[in-house]
């Protein structure tokens, strides 16, 4: 009965990849909860649904004409907080992201498949699987990852997480103001810097 019901719901989550992030999450779970080696941790208090690279949630897919890929956010489905860790894959033809920097934020970029474009502020260069890239605080770690091959580009992007960040836009003079509360949540907004206003705009003096 139980392999039963473990199969079925494998097979029920293996329809689609890109299912809500919650339903994979619970499939893992009961899949877990009805193992043998389950049964025989019964000392753990709980069983957090694993997290595997090799069999990815995109929770993240963009549609945006140009900037079409697949983003897996693993750290966040692993229950970290403090650091971030996301599986890309980028189709042939397409940017994973605008070129931009951090001013909080800093990035590692690992390749593990395919030969993705780097664009940095020295200008662009040809990446290859295994490289390790970092992108530094400030406008001297702009990047832009792009796929110009024919084949798919998978890539895993580790960064510091958790605080407050701004993230300045160039080529579309944006600027973007982010609270980084887990689990994604607090302020998300975009704006464009020729928008910039006096300090005291709008403020009026204390009766």
């Amino acid at each position: 009965m139980e392999r039963y019901i473990t199969a079925s719901l494998l097979n029920l989550h293996s329809t689609t990849r890109h299912v809500r992030h919650d339903d994979r999450l619970m499939a893992r779970h009961l899949f877990h909860l009805h193992s043998p080696q389950a049964r025989d941790e019964q000392a753990a208090d709980t069983l957090r649904p694993v997290t595997n690279i090799n069999d990815p949630i995109f929770d993240e897919p963009r549609e945006h004409p140009g900037f079409r890929c697949l983003r897996a956010r693993l750290s966040r489905q692993a229950g970290s907080e403090r650091l971030g860790l996301s599986l890309w894959e980028l189709p042939p033809g397409e940017a994973a992201y605008p070129y931009h920097y951090h001013l909080a934020e800093e990035e590692l970029v690992l390749v593990l498949d395919g030969q993705p474009s780097l664009r940095t502020p020295d200008g662009w260069q040809e990446l290859q699987e295994g490289e390790v890239v970092p992108f530094l605080r400030g406008e001297q770690g702009g990047h832009q990852l792009v796929n110009r091959t024919k084949d798919t580009v998978r890539f895993l992007a580790f960064s510091t997480n958790g605080e407050p960040d701004i993230v300045l836009y160039p080529d579309s003079n944006k600027l973007g103001a982010f609270e980084r509360l887990p689990p994604g949540a607090g302020l998300r907004a975009m704006f464009r810097l020729s928008d910039t206003v006096d300090y005291h705009d709008g403020e009026q003096p204390p009766d």
